[in-house]
């Protein structure tokens, strides 16, 4: 029957007005294809719109095929300082958890969350290349042997070369003194100590990692100043980003003592060797490009508390390139207590 009606199609088309035979046999078969198509539709991998379908990035393909979301620093604005951290939920019940061996490495082909905060520091370390002596009132609050000590303001001096550093203590301990010179007093500091708690008063010379001279810190005094900090974060981001279990954030418009910062948070939820803290906090100044605080957290102690305060550091009042000479940095400087 089919073959019936195509001949009598033919026979009919042997009079029509719109030319020959074969050229109205073709215009026949298009009417007919463009008639399934407005009946049946368009066929697959035409489309109607003029926009190309939206490109799905390597990573965030590889992401979604894992089952993840992409790993990507967070940009967040806030206006105050960020709240405290959700506890992580590792740990025992009395004791931290203790840290095993990490053998995850990042995917391979994604950028890894530690990439911006790295090239922020990198950047204050250029910046801070530029600054050859500065002075701050500096304020410190450690965990010193379990215990979490009250906050210490200092007074504070730093030249970079040769490396010297003088402080004197505001609060508590008013009036103690240390000072240390790269290159001089035998490589030793020299301390100045005032109270009733100290069991020895007056002026020692001591080695900047001795028990004495690191009995009200965590860090030895050549460890001290902005641009160790700069130094410790830099190695810290290049060493932990060749591992994965790394979630950053960045706080845009916090503040320290009222002036704009960039907080970049760190956090790592499991505890591993390679990782020295649950949770740390860079604060970087907008106008100086330079860290002018740093908390780092330890992983909570029990499921559901709070992670630790282990370090947290500020200078506020900084004052950069000062001019601070020799003198700033002798014990005979007549306003200092070491042999008065």
């Amino acid at each position: 029957m089919e073959k019936t009606q195509r001949t009598r199609r033919v026979n009919a088309l042997q009079h029509t007005p719109f030319g020959d035979r074969a050229a109205a046999v073709r215009r026949q078969d298009l009417w007919v294809l463009l008639a399934a198509a407005a009946l049946f539709g368009l066929p697959s991998g035409v489309h109607g719109s003029a926009q190309p379908p939206a490109k799905q990035s390597r990573s965030s393909a590889a992401a979604t095929s894992a089952g993840r979301r992409p790993s990507a620093v967070s940009a967040v604005d806030q206006t105050t300082q960020p709240g405290k951290q959700q506890p992580s939920k590792q740990g025992s019940a009395k004791q931290p958890p203790a840290k095993q061996q990490s053998h995850k490495q990042p995917p391979a082909g994604d950028q890894h969350p530690l990439e911006v905060p790295l090239q922020m520091a990198l950047e204050a370390q250029a910046a801070f290349s530029e600054v050859h002596d500065y002075s701050a009132t500096f304020v410190k609050r450690e965990r010193i042997d379990g215990e979490l000590t009250e906050r210490h303001y200092l007074h504070m001096k730093c030249r970079q070369k040769p490396f010297s550093v003088y402080m004197r203590w505001i609060e508590p301990g008013n009036g103690r003194e240390v000072l240390y010179v790269a290159g001089r007093h035998e490589g030793k500091l020299i301390a100045h100590e005032t109270g009733l708690k100290d069991a020895i008063a007056g002026t020692l010379e001591l080695e900047p990692t001795s028990e004495r001279a690191m009995r009200h810190s965590r860090h030895a005094i050549t460890e001290a100043g902005i641009g160790n900090l700069i130094a410790q974060m830099v190695s810290s981001f290049d060493r932990e980003r060749r591992y994965a279990e790394t979630e950053v954030k960045l706080f845009r418009n916090a503040k320290v003592e009222g002036r704009p910062c960039v907080c970049i948070q760190v956090l790592h939820p499991v505890p591993r060797r390679e990782f020295e803290y649950h949770v740390s906090r860079l604060y970087i100044d907008d106008e100086l490009k330079l860290p002018i605080r740093f908390e780092g957290y330890d992983w909570p102690a029990r499921r559901g508390a709070q992670p630790e305060l282990i370090e947290e550091y500020t200078y506020t009042k900084l004052r950069l390139n000062v001019g601070l000479s020799d003198l700033d940095f002798d014990v005979r400087n007549p306003q200092y207590s070491f042999y008065r």
